[in-house]
């Protein structure tokens, strides 16, 4: 059969069918869809969940050769849903760590001359009374912690703005006349806090922590989160564990729930 007659015959086929009410596809539409359907999306594949040890294990392999002592990080996904369509806002909190980071917190204490002397002696490294609002006013002042005595704290009003989150609160602590008492927790605290779609960066270690330690301080982190719990469904919906210079690893989190005790609000 020749040519012309081949395309004329496949014509006249085709006019055919498309009279009868039958839909033509090309043949390069359905060899397109068979390809796609056989093609595999890297972009569709689950991220794989790793053991805790596992984890460690391998940021240690990676930071070999590496001159500081590198800080182990966690990242979880919280569920922010107290509701179905309500949810929480962003929030903040602080824990004793069982094995502490040995991080040094510069603490400013502002208060009356009879208890500067106990501060001092309780390791607050810059102690005062009025004449420090004016400096921090200026920012001449640099620190991680703000303590206030109770009489002092009415004078530290005009510093909300220029304080904000380092400003002394009672709700916090950080308002008391038990300096020595505040100093020592203050100094020991690991601070932790979320945004508002629920996602919480924090430190739980160093590298040359042993595993036991390090899982520890997640434990004693996972119970503290246990106030914010939600009625349906699991509070940490994902973990991944990562170091200052290394990769994450997503890590299989249902053994740092078991045995916890739910706290409240």
């Amino acid at each position: 059969m020749s040519v012309r007659v081949r395309i004329f015959v496949r014509s006249f086929s085709l006019f055919g069918a498309l009279l009868r009410g039958r839909r033509v596809t090309p043949k390069r539409v359905v060899l397109q869809e068979a390809c796609q359907d056989q093609v595999y999306s890297l972009n569709e594949r689950r991220e794989p969940t790793h053991a805790f040890e596992t984890a460690l294990r391998a940021l240690r392999c990676y930071a070999v050769g590496s001159n500081e002592d590198e800080l182990v990080e966690l990242s979880l996904r919280l569920n922010m849903f107290i509701k179905k369509n309500s949810k929480r806002g962003a929030f903040r909190g602080t824990v004793l760590l069982p094995n502490p980071l040995g991080t040094v917190k510069r603490i400013v204490v502002i208060a009356e001359e009879e208890l500067m002397d106990s501060a001092r002696q309780a390791g607050a490294d810059v102690v005062g009374g009025k004449e420090l609002i004016q400096q921090l006013q200026e920012g001449s002042i640099k620190f991680d912690i703000c303590l206030s005595s109770e009489s002092m704290y009415d004078s530290l009003q005009p510093l909300q703005r220029t304080l904000k989150n380092k400003m002394p609160h009672p709700r916090r602590g950080t308002v008391t006349n038990d300096l020595v008492a505040a100093i020592e927790r203050l100094k020991q605290e690991h601070e932790y806090n979320t945004d508002k779609e629920g996602n919480l960066n924090t430190v739980v270690g160093k590298l040359s922590f042993s595993d036991r330690s390090i899982g520890d301080n997640i434990k004693t982190l996972v119970q503290s989160l246990m106030a914010y719990r939600v009625p349906k469904g699991a509070l940490i919906q994902s973990a991944t564990l990562s170091s200052s210079e290394g990769p994450g690893y997503r890590i299989e989190f249902s053994p740092f729930l078991r045995n916890l005790q739910p706290e409240s609000a």
